[in-house]
C-alpha cells in the first residue's frame, strides 16, 4: 500500500515537473535523484525478488531496463561495469545512461545519426 501511494506521489510530481516546463537538463537531474532513491528502495528488496519484472525501475529506459540492470549488477557483484549500447539515439532515453551517470563507466553507443557526437554530447562527459 505504501509503495503504491509513494508510486503516485512521485508520477504526479514528475507531471507537475513537466508541466514547469524546466529545461531538459535540469528535468533530467530531478529524475535521476529520483531514480536514485527509488533504485536504493529496491535494493533493500533484491534477495526476495521472484520475478525480474519486480526490479523494473524507469528513470532513463524506456521500459524499466535501469532497474532491471542496477540488480542484475547487483547481484552479479559486476564491479567492473561496462557497457554497449546500440540504436541510442540521443542517448537522452536509452537503458544505459542511469547506469553510466551512476558509475561513470566505460560504455560504447552505437547509432547511425547524423552528427550523433553533438547530439549525444549533452548527455554524457566526452
Amino acid at each position: 500500500m505504501l509503495k503504491n501511494f509513494c508510486f503516485v506521489i512521485i508520477k504526479l510530481f514528475v507531471l507537475f515537473l513537466k508541466k514547469m516546463k524546466l529545461d531538459i537538463y535540469a528535468f533530467d537531474k530531478i529524475m535521476f535523484c529520483i531514480g536514485k532513491v527509488q533504485i536504493s528502495l529496491n535494493r533493500n528488496k533484491y534477495n526476495d525478488i521472484q520475478d525480474l519484472k519486480e526490479t523494473e525501475v524507469k528513470i532513463f529506459s524506456q521500459n524499466g531496463e535501469d532497474g532491471i540492470i542496477d540488480y542484475l549488477t547487483q547481484k552479479l557483484k559486476i564491479d567492473n561495469k561496462n557497457f554497449v549500447e546500440i540504436g541510442v539515439g540521443n542517448y537522452r532515453e536509452s537503458n544505459t545512461r542511469f547506469l553510466y551517470s551512476s558509475y561513470h563507466c566505460k560504455g560504447l553507443i552505437v547509432d547511425s545519426i547524423d552528427e550523433m557526437e553533438k547530439k549525444v554530447k549533452p548527455f554524457v562527459n566526452l
